[in-house]
């Protein structure tokens, strides 16, 4: 997710030949979407019933949205995209968060450490999945890449229904 929120967008936007001029209000915009993402977790938790896998699953669906956009040739769906992810971003990491500080409490004194795994693992998923993704755009181009990570997506939905 971070991969093609940060790293893939400012590329697809040059590609489509955004002005670099415009690349730093478009991450405050971003940014804000983050934000407005993180304030909005607790309200996207209580529309789902209280269910953390029915936000996974609506976060993994806007994720795949986001990756359809992506593979448009054309500038206002990539940065809609790049818009969906930071909303995605930003409720991700309080939702799961608090899910973490739910399972494992404070009794043990490993919640801190926990979280700390959490997060390391999400950093080396982007160490192995940008070569992976980057090999994939320069073999198969844009559209069929976000093509291919928009049905992964789906696949990982599928999954957190059973």
């Amino acid at each position: 997710l971070t991969f093609l929120s940060v790293w893939m967008a400012p590329v697809l936007w040059g590609l489509l030949g955004l002005d670099e001029g415009l690349y730093g209000w478009l991450w405050f915009a971003i940014g804000c979407t983050g934000s407005v993402g993180s304030l909005a977790a607790p309200k996207a938790l209580e529309i789902c019933g209280g269910s953390e896998a029915r936000v996974v699953s609506l976060l993994c669906l806007a994720t795949c949205t986001s990756y359809v956009l992506f593979s448009f040739s054309s500038i206002f769906p990539v940065v809609a995209a790049s818009a969906i992810l930071g909303i995605v971003r930003g409720i991700m990491w309080p939702l799961t968060s608090t899910f973490i500080n739910k399972k494992v409490g404070s009794k043990d004194n490993t919640r801190a450490t926990t979280l700390s795994i959490y997060a390391g693992l999400c950093k080396a998923m982007g160490i192995v999945a940008g070569p992976v993704v980057g090999r994939s755009l320069t073999s198969y181009g844009e559209g069929t890449t976000c093509t291919a990570l928009a049905a992964f997506s789906l696949g990982l939905i599928t999954l957190l229904q059973r």
